[in-house]
């Protein structure tokens, strides 16, 4: 809804949905006797109650994270998720899950990949990407630097990239020879020298 207003929406309507969408994401993380489970849509008739394995379905988490950082830049607060080694941060990056998670798990998966802590270089290209809109420049370029360290060191080591990484010490976990996202990291060097960013691969 708020992007549809951003790009469509009067002012007004912008200034109106955003305590609304406010008070939807407090009201869940602290209000909802679900343990942290919201369910993506409920159809009528259905108990509205979490499934047994809610944790191994609740793959609609990194969309309220995305809400909830949302809400955090409203209200004037700074990138401390981001700066948090109990949670996110890391030598080699980003966590794809704060180590506080009882899902977080860094081994290698039969997915092939894993989003449940190993760090992969598109979840450190976002997370880049998100700190430069929003001015936390100096955020930026420490994660960019840890970036371009995590993969050079792998060409050097191993003359291929993989694709996710032990957040602790950049060691590789699985998939050698991943490229895709991974060139992401051209526009992390790019952005410190002042070069457009490649746009299209």
């Amino acid at each position: 809804m708020r992007q549809i207003l951003k790009e469509a929406g009067k002012e007004q309507d912008r200034e109106e949905a955003l305590p609304y969408e406010r008070g939807c994401v407090q009201n869940a993380l602290s209000h909802v006797p679900l343990n942290g489970w919201i369910p993506i849509s409920i159809r009528r008739d259905t108990e509205r109650k979490p499934p047994a394995d809610f944790r191994v379905k609740n793959m609609h988490k990194p969309c309220l994270a995305q809400h909830a950082a949302f809400l955090v830049q409203q209200d004037g607060g700074v990138a401390e998720h981001y700066r948090n080694e109990k949670t996110f941060n890391a030598p080699a990056g980003i966590r794809t899950l704060s180590r506080m998670e009882k899902m977080y798990n860094v081994r290698a998966s039969g997915g092939p990949s894993s989003w449940l802590g190993p760090v992969l270089g598109v979840s450190n290209y976002l997370t880049f990407r998100g700190l430069v809109r929003y001015g936390f420049e100096d955020d930026a370029r420490d994660l960019a630097e840890k970036t371009v360290r995590l993969f050079g060191r792998d060409i050097a080591r191993f003359g291929a990239m993989h694709e996710y990484y032990q957040p602790s010490n950049g060691e590789p976990i699985l998939n050698r020879g991943f490229q895709n996202w991974n060139y992401l990291v051209l526009n992390m060097i790019a952005w410190p020298e002042g070069k457009a960013p490649i746009i299209e691969f």
